[in-house]
């Protein structure tokens, strides 16, 4: 995979890739012990030329030739997206692009991990979570672990009722509605 990198200034750098039919735009802004990385993809099939990378006065454009046909993209601060006419570039400073390696595509962040449960000891006492207990020499606490919560199907249904058609509350006995007269389905047939 050939990788094109652009230096944005202000601590964004651009890296810019083509695999198979798919170009991929990763923006990456980083400030003191922080980065942050938004990726964006476009079909576009394979490149014909590299990416040319254009600075005007607002933002950032990004020009792809490539076998589906010419394709500008609009960097603008840490957003991205297609511009579907070809922007004015006339007076535009191009940015020079340099050729990289796959493995200076940041932002491959692996998914996190559950954590594991806690237990900590101090001394004689130790403490867990999930379910939660504590024991301190011979005093012990504990309790019951946190319930799954119940799928909406096994919810049980509400006993207040509304009349479907005004949306007055209704009681599970009352065949019409009080307050506009509108035939309520009885309790047995739902």
């Amino acid at each position: 995979m050939i990788v094109y990198t652009t230096d944005l200034g202000t601590g964004q750098r651009l890296y810019l890739h083509n695999t198979d039919t798919t170009t991929t735009l990763t923006l990456v802004a980083s400030a003191a012990g922080q980065q942050q990385a938004q990726r964006s993809g476009l079909s576009t099939g394979p490149w014909q030329k590299p990416p040319t990378v254009f600075r005007t006065a607002g933002s950032i454009i990004v020009r792809i030739e490539a076998q589906g046909g010419e394709f500008f993209v609009q960097v603008q601060g840490s957003s991205m997206h297609v511009l579907s006419s070809s922007p004015s570039l006339g007076t535009a400073e191009v940015l020079p692009t340099q050729r990289s390696s796959e493995a200076t595509v940041p932002g491959g962040m692996q998914p996190m991990q559950p954590m594991q449960p806690m237990q900590m000891q101090m001394g004689d006492m130790q403490m867990q979570m999930e379910p939660m207990k504590m024991q301190m020499g011979d005093m012990q606490m504990q309790m019951p672990p946190m319930q799954q919560a119940t799928p909406a199907s096994a919810a049980p249904k509400p006993s207040r009722r509304f009349c479907p058609q005004c949306g007055t509350p209704v009681k599970p006995t009352d065949r019409f509605c009080s307050s506009c007269g509108h035939r309520l389905v009885e309790a047995d047939s739902e």
